[in-house]
């Protein structure tokens, strides 16, 4: 993952740490969306979500989770190793 890229899942974690922020972000998605953009219309924002930032979010969760996968595994085998006398 990229610096850029892990910037963006950084961000959409810090977004998603509050449950204000959470419960916005819900609602939101229930219109169809992912990730808030504003767009001006008039005097007011009109906020909607966007995908990608939630796509790179997960793929960073993606293959942390994957490495940590083969961590636990490589831990595991030493561990039976180690009980069964080797």
């Amino acid at each position: 993952m990229s610096v850029a890229e892990d910037a963006v899942a950084g961000a959409v974690f810090a977004a998603l740490a509050d449950p204000t922020r959470r419960a916005v972000v819900r609602r939101l998605s229930q219109g169809g969306a992912a990730m808030v953009v504003a767009e001006p219309a008039g005097r007011e924002v009109r906020y909607r979500l966007t995908p990608a930032p939630f796509a790179e979010a997960m793929l960073w969760m993606a293959s942390t989770g994957a490495r940590w996968d083969e961590r636990l595994a490589r831990l595991e085998q030493r561990l039976a190793q180690r009980a069964g006398g080797g």
